[in-house]
């Protein structure tokens, strides 16, 4: 089992103790100064957003020549579209403008490009069919500040484009009727950050004026949903817009989303960042990814309970057909890794494929980054062109990576976690080891060591409602307003089981010496043939209230667990039981009689740990993965040290035994020299389903074995 190990680390404690003159416990005082907020009138402005801080619109530079061309374009009933991106941002970007035009009773029209045949941003054939159909003012939204070729054949063909978007802005900006984004280099609007709907929602504010006020709960839970959904940061106007659009969103009076809520089955819960992000905008996603994001539009601004209902219905089933797809695109994706790229040497990953939907490369993006914890270019070809998504991981530029070889691409766009590209196939080689070579120069070791970064280390004495409700008020979580994450340390496991449907999820029972804890861990049942029961651990965790039939307790939602006892053996380090080695030794022929009277005798004697050899003996067969990497690091290098090579996620016993399935395959030959194995590769062809071998089987049946007399002698 491969676990992934984090690093942790105390956040920055250079703003401890300067919170001195607001009246909140240490531990929320803490909290803030790790945040940077250690200013009274700052921190009131945090904790308390409202709509009244907003900042004055007209700041936005070429907002004035904006809304007075939309006026023009309004009082001389010119056609208007709204061109617009197909994801989470780009739908309710448009949503906001078009709730906008329906309370002053203006129609106007909206284009959003096909994903699969005209990809992301805007496009000169659809600007010309725009055109064609009578409209004299296109504002883009969410996208187009790359559109330079775009913009200037706007012009020639008397089309006014505005352009709206929050992307990075290259070098040249298009020369369009106007563009406003707050992240050009000449604009002075205190806050950089908005997203595609949050610029909108700057617009719609600047063309009311002072009836906005009365209007703005009409747009604000959409400019939150964008907000959220497009992992913009939660902190300055960000904060204001989504804290106060959740409030609305809970009461909302948009009957899109009251649908959506519905079959979500969120109704009677208070709406969060997280039910954002991780259960409404997947639905609205999916139709901008397999779909017609219009569906997703009109859900969002129709009228019709009925049809809204229609919508939220069709929406879930696509979003279930994406996760299904998506299952498959990553299966793919991870045997294109095993079979052609080096994933232990290469920093990113470049991984392309056939019959990939484009809108789903995204998401198996994040997937890949996540189990390798690297940055992933993921992409799909399709007639000598590849199209996909990339993300990146830790801090990591990777929109500079890509930048390093934009003259590869045909399109390409987006910021330093995430990027969207399209490009010949034949650049693909050039795109693989530039990026790399960049890589090579830039990356950092500690970019790509998965972190927990923790607030403050905590007693007893710290956990109580005071502190909770305190912490409450820090909401809503997202990036660049994290949620709070603490350790604990020294606490004693009372009990532990695996919870869920798939018994994917830890409950762990633990206490120090004056309470009992309930924690919870999602997706990290694999834990728990790590644990037994008075063992010593640390939690990293975030504290949250829970209601249980009527009972209110403080729970903790697990991010990692340390144990105290330090195993016999070591993931980091290579150093064996010496009972465990001799089993080890003696695999390949045991007699499992034998080995039962050897198992006994050293647990009599106390020679090795239940929990320890347990661990050994569920985790003594390496997968096909692990074997793969094994033997191309065996190929290239010539030579494995158990001692010095270390491979992440892959014990050395683990490494020991691959070495043995490959030589008894003929995949290799190899002498030992203290640990140290010398590695040729055999001129054997043959494709071989290593898991399908004899030899690979036989260590399957020893691990049964093991465990099975562990059973029997009542050791577990």
């Amino acid at each position: 089992m491969k676990y992934k190990e984090f690093l942790w680390q105390e956040k920055n404690k250079e703003n401890i103790g300067l919170l001195n003159d607001v009246t909140l416990t240490n531990v929320t005082k803490r909290v803030l100064e790790n945040k940077g907020l250690i200013k009274k009138e700052i921190v009131d402005k945090f904790l308390h957003p409202t709509l009244s801080k907003l900042y004055d619109p007209f700041l936005l530079n070429g907002m004035d020549k904006v809304t007075s061309r939309i006026a023009e374009a309004i009082k001389s009933k010119e056609k208007i579209c709204i061109y617009g991106d197909y994801d989470v941002d780009g739908i309710t970007s448009i949503s906001i403008f078009l709730k906008y035009f329906q309370k002053i009773n203006y129609e106007a029209i909206f284009y959003i490009p096909d994903r699969e045949k005209e990809g992301y941003g805007i496009n000169s054939l659809a600007l010309e069919n725009i055109k064609n159909k009578g409209v004299s003012l296109v504002i883009s939204v969410d996208c187009g500040i790359t559109s330079v070729k775009e913009a200037d054949f706007a012009k020639t063909i008397g089309l006014d484009l505005i352009i709206t978007d929050h992307h990075n802005p290259q070098e040249e900006i298009p020369n369009s009727y106007e563009v406003i984004n707050p992240k050009r280099t000449d604009c002075s609007y205190p806050f950089d950050m908005l997203c595609g709907a949050g610029i909108v929602f700057k617009i719609v504010q600047a063309l009311l004026k002072d009836e906005f006020n009365l209007f703005v709960n009409e747009i604000i839970d959409l400019a939150a949903f964008g907000t959220v959904s497009d992992i913009a940061p939660l902190v300055d106007e960000n904060r204001i817009i989504t804290k106060v659009g959740l409030d609305v969103l809970n009461n909302t009076s948009n009957i899109g989303l009251k649908e959506l809520i519905d079959i979500s089955e969120l109704t009677n819960k208070k709406i969060n960042a997280g039910h954002i992000g991780f259960i409404l905008a997947p639905k609205i996603n999916a139709s901008g990814r397999i779909g017609n994001p219009r569906l997703a539009v009109e859900l969002l601004t129709t009228n019709s309970k009925k049809r809204a209902k229609e919508i939220a219905r069709e929406l879930t089933q696509l979003n279930k057909e994406r996760q299904n797809r998506e299952k498959l695109i990553v299966e793919e994706a991870l045997k294109y890794i095993d079979e052609n790229l080096d994933p232990i040497n290469e920093k990113i990953l470049v991984v392309k494929g056939e019959n990939w939907h484009t809108g789903i490369v995204g998401i198996v993006s994040s997937k890949i980054s996540e189990k390798y914890y690297k940055p992933s270019i993921i992409l799909n070809e399709e007639n000598g062109i590849l199209k996909g998504s990339a993300r990146s991981v830790g801090d990591f530029d990777l929109f500079s990576a890509l930048d390093s070889v934009k003259e590869l691409f045909l399109k390409f766009g987006g910021h330093k976690q995430a990027a969207g590209l399209s490009m010949e196939s034949i650049n693909y080689e050039k795109l693989r080891i530039g990026v790399n070579n960049f890589a090579d120069l830039e990356m950092k070791e500690t970019d790509i060591i998965p972190k927990i970064k923790y607030d403050m280390s905590l007693l007893s004495k710290d956990i109580n409602y005071k502190v909770l409700d305190e912490l409450e008020l820090l909401e809503p979580f997202g990036m660049g307003n994290s949620k709070p994450i603490f350790i604990y340390n020294n606490l004693n496991i009372d009990q532990f089981k695996c919870i869920g449907k798939e018994k994917n999820h830890l409950k762990i029972t633990v206490h120090d010496e004056k309470r009992v804890y309930d924690s919870l861990g999602f997706s990290m049942a694999e834990k728990a043939e790590l644990l037994r029961t008075n063992q010593s651990v640390n939690l990293a965790f975030s504290m949250e209230r829970n209601n249980f039939r009527g009972v209110e307790t403080i729970q903790f939602i697990l991010k990692d667990i340390k144990m105290n006892e330090k195993l016999e053996f070591s993931k980091s380090d290579y150093f064996f039981n010496e009972y465990i080695i001799k089993i080890i030794n003696t695999l390949e022929d045991t007699d499992f009689t034998e080995l039962e009277e050897y198992i006994v005798n050293i647990f009599n004697k106390k020679l090795v740990s239940i929990s320890e050899f347990l661990f050994f003996a569920r985790n003594l067969l390496p997968n096909r993965d692990q074997i793969a990497i094994v033997y191309r690091f065996a190929i290239k290098n010539g030579k494995i040290s158990l001692i010095k090579n270390k491979f992440s996620g892959i014990l050395p016993y683990q490494v020991k035994i691959a070495l043995y399935i490959l030589k008894m395959n003929n995949l290799i030959i190899y002498d030992i020299t203290d640990n140290e194995y010398y590695c040729e590769k055999t001129i054997n062809n043959k494709k071989i389903d290593i898991t399908a071998s004899a030899s690979y089987k036989s260590v399957q049946n020893y691990s049964f074995a093991v465990i099975d007399i562990l059973k029997k002698n009542k050791y577990i």
